[in-house]
């Protein structure tokens, strides 16, 4: 099943009347029927996964749920896919995004939803009922056919503004009758010095004002000085661009490690084969051949709860930004994205994890680095069976490899890679790289009691993270004119055997 792509979708949200369609984007949110690779595994989604109604799925970038950018308008579930029509909020970050859509360059779109009812077609999760919480617009989509089709990006034309220009006075009525007025007044003509009218004097008519001026008698008019500590209250105090916080809730570990969707039931279990099947040489012809059971054994997996809450009284709400409560929760789902980091980082791999043979001293020695990075990888695989795959180091350490040498004077992880290089570094721009093939994860959230330990080898294959974000939660408390704002989540991991698979070097 494949959606007709040759065809535009048009959209079905009318502009005023007169007007062209600003500020929106149209497309396939998802398409039905088809796999792909999401962040929790193979996925496929049923006809219906996605309600029409309900709260409007925010737009946002990336999946980044700090950054929105708009909001979906239009839902509309055909045999094929689920459409959409989406407004760009006229912001920074809305008109960057507007932009790079109507530049091709975000061309593709992702939903973000909580599965509520799915089942299995081999290892593919098919999806048959979930909320669609956002839309987010990306570069590359899961899904081939989650595209953006029409981007309406017109913008209403401003009025012109009609600059009044000088009248000659014998044409214009009013100046005439000025003119007028003045030659009536000897006192003014009889001036041979600019006169000086102070502040407190009454002020010349605007008649007087022009005659003086062609009579080539101007008339000074001496104001009292003033500064803008005299008139505070019409001075506005206005707050501009967003609201910096160096906390972004990025979670560099959990990314990595790709978190699936959270199955029913606390605890559940996953499996882990704890005995092979034998199989040896026969000693002679008709001796018994070597025999042992096949065991699997379950792996226990705990559900562990992260959220938190706060009381917003409507006064806060009504007299502070108008987007208070949306801010709120904005950094609970930071504080919620550090707090789990601290978690996969700290109580799963760092204290479940195993001490290297052989462990890094100095990480400027390119020479010891490169040889206690592979004594780490070969004891990863002796003990646990498989390849280590990510590298996880501390930012203090980060630098320190970027500038690490080995005896002949060589960086051993060169920003540009020559071809003879162990593996690069993103520069000091990006907090990425592949030291010896290794992808780099460079996080400080983590190792939080001891202190002492800085990087972690680790391959992905000993532990799967599981996680239920659950998001905010909003009650209104009339008894006390307030908002109660919640946030909430559920993270679980299953250790099938960190304590081979990951290594403190």
């Amino acid at each position: 099943m494949r959606l007709d792509l040759s065809q535009p979708i048009h959209l079905d949200v009318e502009a005023a009347e007169g007007d062209e369609p600003r500020r929106l984007i149209s497309g396939v949110a998802v398409p039905y029927g088809e796999n792909a690779n999401a962040s929790t595994g193979p996925v496929r989604f049923e006809k219906g996964a996605l309600a029409t109604d309900g709260p409007a799925p925010k737009l946002i970038r990336d999946h980044n749920l700090s950054h929105p950018i708009g909001i979906v308008l239009s839902r509309t579930d055909t045999d094929d896919g689920m459409l959409f029509v989406a407004r760009i909020s006229e912001t920074e970050a809305g008109n960057e995004a507007l932009t790079l859509a109507a530049d091709g360059v975000l061309d593709s779109v992702s939903v973000g939803v909580e599965v509520q009812d799915f089942g299995y077609d081999g290892d593919v999760m098919v999806v048959k009922a979930a909320r669609w919480r956002e839309l987010s617009l990306v570069p590359f989509g899961a899904f081939e056919a989650a595209k953006i089709h029409q981007v309406a990006a017109t913008e209403a034309a401003e009025d012109a503004v009609t600059e009044s220009t000088p009248t000659d006075p014998e044409e214009d009525p009013t100046m005439e009758d000025q003119t007028t007025e003045v030659e009536a007044a000897p006192a003014v003509e009889a001036q041979t010095q600019p006169l000086t009218f102070a502040a407190s004097a009454s002020l010349p008519s605007a008649g007087e004002y022009v005659a003086a001026m062609l009579k080539g008698n101007p008339i000074k008019i001496q104001a009292a000085t003033g500064d803008t500590s005299d008139v505070p209250g019409i001075i506005p105090n206005p707050l501009v661009g967003e609201i910096f916080d160096t906390m972004t809730g990025a979670r560099p570990i959990f990314s990595a490690l790709g978190p699936r969707a959270m199955p029913a039931g606390d605890p559940f279990y996953a499996r882990k084969v704890t005995q092979h099947t034998a199989v040896g040489q026969q000693a002679a012809e008709h001796d018994t051949l070597s025999s042992q059971a096949y065991q699997v054994s379950k792996v226990q997996v705990d559900k562990v709860t992260f959220g938190g809450y706060l009381d917003l009284s409507e006064q806060e709400i009504l007299y502070s930004d108008a987007n208070a409560i949306q801010l709120v929760i904005d950094d609970m789902s930071r504080v919620y994205g550090e707090q789990t980091e601290q978690w996969v980082g700290d109580s799963i791999l760092f204290s479940n994890a195993s001490a290297a043979t052989q462990q890094v001293t100095s990480w400027t020695d390119g020479d010891e680095v490169v040889t206690d990075l592979y004594a780490a990888a070969a004891e990863i695989y002796a003990n646990f069976g498989r390849m280590p795959t990510h590298l996880i180091v501390k930012s203090a350490v980060w630098a320190q490899i970027g500038a690490a040498k080995d005896s002949g004077g060589n960086r051993i992880f060169p920003y540009l890679s020559p071809s003879n290089a162990a593996g690069t570094l993103n520069g000091a721009t990006a907090l990425s790289g592949n030291p010896l093939g290794l992808q780099l994860i460079v996080s400080d959230d983590w190792d939080l009691t001891a202190g002492t330990s800085n990087a972690m080898m680790l391959s992905a294959t000993a532990l799967n993270i599981f996680e239920d974000n659950r998001g905010a939660l909003r009650v209104e408390q009339p008894a006390s004119l307030s908002t109660r704002l919640a946030f909430r989540g559920y993270v679980a991991a299953a250790d099938y055997d960190i304590s081979n698979g990951c290594l403190i070097v």
